[in-house]
């Protein structure tokens, strides 16, 4: 073999390129759609090129923006669905607290009924205020409100079972809630169950202000304020007449009312606490 007879390696690898942009050419005539108002096209029907020639000037021009707008067309698809994959995981896990969401307990709760319906066992929803978020934003600081909050959530995990789940409610709120399915206790037993767990979390909380000295002054101004509505469903016992929907609904509403009795609880000892000391009642809303 002399050497003119030596394969050109260049020319060898221009048919590579040409190949691989033939491919990707038709690839892209099949999954890429584009309005006439984002690129100028010049189609051309990548089928009928010959492969055994090598493309001209203008085919591979063609070709090659073909492969471009495929791979953008690729990338935005990609970030489109990161970022619908972002927003629904902001929708369901609170930043701040790395909870669940209020959103999130909307869907478990009437999930959890109707399993328990079914097995005829007993779910729990309790429902907290924070109470004095605002007072400790004023009169600490936001970085202390912040703080306060993950105190609440750190308390309610370190309280509850592992099969419960814990809430935060929507916004900057400081209202959480849980939910307890597979509670054991049945009759006067759940009452007592339920008591001795709130009375835990509260305890907790008051554990964390002894953990960690910046939590203190926060915890310690607002942990008599804070009020707790617990309430429970017995499907041992026929709930005749309710859907799921209807019974979850209830559960809300009631362990909503349970919170606000408690809270009235709550500024009535506060307002005899200031009259006891000699110091003004304030209007209802600043006690906590």
């Amino acid at each position: 073999m002399n050497e003119n007879d030596q394969p050109d390696p260049d020319a060898s690898a221009d048919s590579r390129f040409d190949e691989e942009l033939r491919r990707l050419s038709a690839e892209a005539a099949h999954r890429l759609i584009t309005q006439d108002d984002e690129a100028n096209w010049e189609p051309v029907n990548t089928e009928s090129l010959d492969p055994s020639q090598p493309l001209s000037d203008r085919e591979r021009r063609i070709v090659t923006d073909d492969a471009k707008a495929l791979f953008a067309s690729h990338n935005r698809h990609h970030e489109d669905t990161e970022r619908i994959r972002s927003l629904e995981a902001d929708a369901r896990i609170d930043k701040m607290t790395g909870l669940r969401t209020h959103k999130v307990f909307e869907d478990d709760l009437p999930r959890m009924l109707a399993l328990a319906e079914r097995e005829h066992s007993v779910v729990a929803v309790w429902q907290i205020d924070g109470a004095g978020l605002k007072k400790v934003n004023d009169n600490i600081s936001r970085q202390a409100g912040d703080d306060y909050i993950k105190a609440i959530a750190e308390a309610l995990e370190r309280t509850v079972r592992k099969s419960d789940g814990v809430y935060r409610g929507g916004g900057e709120s400081d209202e959480f809630f849980v939910l307890m399915p597979h509670v054991q206790e049945h009759g006067d037993e759940i009452d007592e169950f339920l008591g001795h767990k709130a009375e835990d979390f509260r305890n907790a909380l008051l554990k964390l202000a002894q953990e960690k000295p910046s939590l203190a002054k926060a915890i310690g101004e607002n942990w008599l304020g804070l009020s707790i509505g617990v309430t429970s469903r017995d499907f041992s016992e026929p709930w005749l007449h309710r859907s799921v929907r209807e019974l979850a609904d209830e559960l809300v509403t009631d362990a909503d009312r349970l919170m606000r009795f408690d809270k009235k609880r709550h500024r009535l000892q506060a307002a005899e606490k200031l009259r006891s000391i000699g110091q003004e009642v304030p209007e209802d809303d600043r006690l906590y």
